[in-house]
């Protein structure tokens, strides 16, 4: 096709270098000229912009486009009309940028030469680069999503009540989780309602909710636990999390359920629950009378020890020092004895004592006292033995004759009064011990809204957020400084514990913040304690956290809109056939694949869609297996335009009146995967290879923070910093680092995370044996075993030269980000000695007309010097705040041509809009001229009047409106072809900004200009 001959212009250097863009002369073996913008642009030094003609174009661009560009400067220097083209470059300093070129023929020095304009597109190549990723991105949240479904714990179900109350969806992996298919709930309703097993009535009631809310359109969640049985009649515990999900319009579409089996945690919660009933029993009923001391102070006791003082509650003794219950010449002795036992010192050996009961009775008392842990605090356990009592049965008894089988009987009991000792000493440790070592908070309440027990865990929460060392029959809010924090406190909690102590178990969940103001949810559960006469005595209360399963909760939602979206663009092929070999459905995909051999049926049988006939006695054989009740899974392999298509084919029955009805058949293109599993074989000695030789550090550690495995890198690695040769079983000693705390904290906290089942990653500094730093990046994964974490894997690698680089760069950029200051404030110093002296020049000037030229380039001297002011006053470079700078610059006009506000009023109606740099100069000198013609032509004489300027953004597009209510414009003056300099420069200006001119003037009406650019 011909091409287009331009006119060849003749080019005036004076005028390229004055334009704002960058501009190069060239051919094939060098530039004959460079304008400023394209020297900047290239980045130059000034040393060498007198001999340009050194360089060629092909200094500054990537060589892979060289040969390109040659054919093109050819076919441009014979008159050819190219479009504009992208390209990749690199300045004097060899850092990367990228350009759009425009090139045209033009004479220079009676030569004809390629006259190239430069525009820097970094913007819009980084835009190119993040839409590429953010595809990519989506592609794997798909993958993943399916992965999620279909291999996942927990069952998804979509359900709705309206228009048609029926399960919409339900994940295929409720086979392996309930041994149920999905169509056994697509095909009822009431799935769950019938095979409940406890808490049917919440249920039911639930269920009328959601229904409720459905139809009211009220987008509440709900989440519920209840039993079921599974397909094997196993009973399980399945806790429901309920979502709603809304259409476009914002109404209830659909609700997302989630089902978890949590039968071990619930089990382990009924177990431990009935331990503890147990264990305070065995203490309540034991034969004999027990207190538990925290410094002497009294914490608990048992019935025996209330009927030995004849007390009649734990009121008169909980709370009091024991030695009161002691008569007084002995309490000394008694202080001294619990001062010793702290000391371990005696333990468990017996001592007599004489207390005193409420009535004033002297009662003589063995005690046997031992340290145990109670509450998460040392505390003294004192068994005591009324030995008064067991003296007058011993008088008793020598009146009698003594047998030796009531020595065997007695012998005996006192073996067994030891044993139980024994056992109530381990079974308190124990109980200790579990309370104290559990992950959830631990309190118990009495009506006084005291605490009377807790555990470490409660502990250190109530310091981390409130600051405050409870300690046992503190009342938390009258430690609460804080009164707004005080009355949410109470008004919270004391609701909850008043429907306790009425007798209810209450279940909710709270969400909270921790002390780093990251948000926390638990579940709390609040149990009455009741006494022998059924009285609520105390309420306990246990909470755990459920923060990631909240997190996941939340995701899941978040993921849910695109479920169905992801279902519709699927690529399987979906058809059904009955018993008699007839297509009933078939999806799109199927259709496509068909539709040549099926020539428009009514009725299609399977074999018309067979193309090879051979194999219909292989379809017929599997559709009759299937029919049978035999499910078939198989892969297909076919030639499609000759290509080999591998499929993974899942044949099932689908049930009517419990028979088989018809088949369902899907399948999946697997060609990728079969030849990646090809590829897989082959690679994979050289992936093992790859794993030997790797330059990374690599190491297992098993639950015992013992090595299990590690490669050449990592021993070299724990040789260099440890001084420690590692081997196959150590404990690994930190060596020079055991005494860093904050290393130490750092390696436990991210081990503990990966053998929870977590995948973590974190960056360390160490020092080596010879006081070198060392950066690490770490990896931790978990290794499963039957879905439990055994070992950790980790993998490390040496960043220390990218941080010192690193280190570097920063430092750099501070440095260059003075200098682009600098460079800015002298462009700006400059410009103002520029206008100071033609400030000077206007002294000596009587001419009006040429002082009245002289004031109008001062000022716009003074329009670009603002700007350059403004880059070295912000952070950024690149922008400009014009807002501020329309602000500043109209006010220091109006100043310079000394115009009180009383002749003209000057009305800024701006919107906060940064530019560019590019764009700022230009649009300043527009606000200039404009600013400036209406002052000196828009209220001759005496005339007031107002100017105003209104400066907007929509759309990316830049509004700039100025007008004034003066004479207006002449009728025989055009605005866009006046002789005037000012109006020329105006309509050139707003050329180079790609820009608009909207104008309207009317005789002593006034003058309104519109200027609409992109930004």
């Amino acid at each position: 096709m011909p091409q287009n001959t331009p006119q060849i212009n003749t080019v005036d250097l004076n005028t390229l270098n004055k334009l704002p863009i960058a501009i190069a002369l060239l051919d094939n073996e060098k530039f004959y000229f460079l304008n400023t913008i394209a020297i900047k642009l290239f980045k130059i030094p000034k040393k060498h912009t007198s001999n340009l003609e050194q360089f060629n174009v092909y200094n500054f661009i990537k060589e892979s486009y060289h040969k390109e560009i040659k054919k093109s400067i050819s076919k441009i220097s014979k008159g050819e009309i190219l479009p504009s083209r992208e390209l990749e470059c690199k300045d004097f300093n060899n850092q990367p940028f990228f350009i759009e070129v425009i090139s045209n023929v033009v004479t220079f020095n009676n030569k004809k030469i390629i006259q190239s304009t430069f525009s820097q597109i970094n913007n819009r190549i980084k835009e190119k680069k993040e839409a590429t990723e953010t595809k990519n991105l989506l592609e794997q949240t798909k993958q993943k999503f399916d992965l999620i479904t279909q291999n996942g714990n927990d069952v998804i179900s979509f359900y709705t009540y309206y228009p048609t109350e029926k399960y919409l969806y339900v994940s295929p992996n409720i086979l392996n989780a309930l041994g149920y298919k999905p169509s056994e709930l697509l095909n009822d309703n009431n799935f769950f309602t019938k095979r409940i097993k406890e808490y049917s009535v919440e249920f039911k009631k639930i269920d009328a909710i959601l229904k409720n809310n459905q139809r009211k359109n009220i987008p509440n969640s709900q989440s519920y636990v209840f039993k079921t049985i599974k397909k094997n009649n196993e009973v399980v515990w399945i806790e429901n999390s309920i979502s709603p999900i809304l259409d476009n319009k914002g109404k209830i579409s659909f609700y997302l359920n989630v089902y978890r089996d949590i039968t071990k945690q619930k089990e382990k919660e009924i177990e431990l629950e009935l331990q503890k009933n147990n264990y305070l029993q065995l203490l309540n009923n034991m034969p004999l009378a027990y207190l538990i001391m925290n410094k002497g102070v009294c914490v608990y006791c048992n019935n025996d020890l209330l009927k030995l003082l004849k007390l009649k509650n734990t009121k008169q003794i909980i709370g009091k020092f024991g030695a009161d219950f002691i008569v007084k010449h002995q309490r000394k002795r008694i202080i001294e004895r619990i001062q010793e036992l702290y000391l371990q010192k005696n333990m468990n050996l017996p001592h007599n004592y004489i207390a005193v009961d409420s009535d004033n009775n002297q009662i003589e008392v063995e005690i046997i006292s031992t340290l145990i842990k109670y509450n998460n605090e040392t505390c003294i356990l004192a068994l005591i033995n009324n030995v008064s009592e067991k003296k007058a049965q011993d008088y008793q008894k020598i009146k009698i004759e003594l047998t030796e089988q009531n020595n065997k009987i007695l012998q005996a009991e006192i073996q067994q009064r030891e044993k139980i000792q024994q056992t109530l000493t381990e079974k308190t440790a124990h109980l200790t011990s579990i309370l104290d070592n559990s992950t959830h908070l631990i309190w118990t309440i009495n009506k006084k809204n005291q605490i009377t027990s807790f555990n470490k865990n409660f502990y250190n929460l109530i310091i981390k957020k409130h600051n405050i060392k409870i300690k046992v029959g503190d009342i938390i809010d009258e430690s609460i400084i804080d009164p707004i924090y005080n009355k949410t406190y109470t008004n919270f909690w004391y609701p909850k514990y008043k429907q306790a102590f009425k007798g209810n178990k209450i279940e909710f969940e709270r969400q909270d913040f921790n002390e780093k103001n990251n948000v926390v949810y638990r579940k709390v559960y609040i149990n009455p304690i009741f006494d022998k006469q059924k009285k609520v005595i105390e309420i306990s209360c246990i909470a755990h956290d459920i923060t990631d399963t909240k997190i996941y909760e939340q995701k899941l939602i978040n993921q849910s809109a695109k479920l169905n979206a992801v279902f519709e663009s699927g690529s399987q092929l979906i058809w059904t056939v009955n018993d008699q070999f007839i297509l009933t459905s078939y999806n799109q995909n199927y259709f496509k694949l068909i539709q040549k051999n099926i020539q428009n049926k009514k009725i299609i049988y399977l074999k018309d869609t067979i193309e090879n006939k051979n194999l219909w006695s292989f379809w017929t054989e599997k559709f009759k297996q299937v029919f049978n009740n035999k499910p078939q899974t198989f892969l297909h392999k076919s030639i499609i335009d000759n290509q080999e298509i591998y499929r993974e084919i899942f044949l099932q029955p689908i049930f009517s009146n419990n028979k088989i009805a018809e088949v369902s058949a899907i399948a999946y293109d697997i060609t990728e995967r079969v030849t990646n599993e090809k590829k897989l074989i082959t690679q994979a000695a050289k992936i093992n290879s790859i794993f030997d030789s790797s330059h990374h550090y690599i190491w297992t550690i098993d639950t015992q923070q013992k090595l299990t495995s590690f490669n050449k890198n990592y021993f070299d690695l724990i040789a260099n910093l440890y001084n420690t040769q590692p081997y196959v079983g150590l404990s690994l000693n930190r060596g020079v680092l055991s005494n860093d705390k904050e290393y130490s904290e750092l390696l436990k906290h991210n081990y503990q995370k990966a053998f929870l089942g977590s995948v973590t990653n974190f960056e360390i500094e160490v020092l080596d044996k010879n006081g070198n730093k060392v950066y690490l990046e770490v990896f931790l994964n978990p290794i499963l075993n039957n879905k439990e974490v055994v070992e950790v894997s980790g993998i490390a690698h040496d960043v220390t030269d990218k941080k010192i680089s690193q280190q570097k760069i920063e430092q750099s950029l501070k440095e260059k980000e003075v200098l682009l200051k600098e460079v800015h404030h002298r462009v700006k110093n400059n410009m103002q000695v520029i206008s100071s002296i033609l400030n000077l020049q206007s002294s000596y000037v009587n001419d009006t007309y040429a002082l009245t030229l002289l004031k109008e380039s001062q000022n716009r001297i003074k329009t670009m010097a603002y700007i350059h002011e403004s880059l070295y006053q912000n952070k950024s470079f690149t922008s400009v705040n014009f807002s501020e700078y329309i602000e500043t610059l109209t006010k220091n006009i109006i100043q310079s041509y000394a115009i009180s506000d009383n002749k003209i009023k000057l009305i800024l109606n701006l919107q906060k809009t940064v530019l560019n740099l590019d764009t700022s100069i230009p649009a300043g000198l527009i606000v200039n001229e404009l600013i400036t013609n209406a002052i000196k032509h828009a209220f001759p004489d005496k005339k007031t009047g107002t100017i105003t300027i209104n400066l907007t953004t929509q759309n990316n597009i830049v509004f700039l409106e100025v007008k004034d209510n003066g004479t207006g414009f002449a009728d025989s003056i055009d605005f866009k072809n006046s002789p005037s300099l000012g109006l020329q420069l105006v309509n050139t200006l707003i050329d180079q900004i790609d820009g608009q001119l909207n104008f309207e003037s009317n005789h002593n009406a006034g003058t309104k200009i519109i200027i609409t650019f992109k930004m």
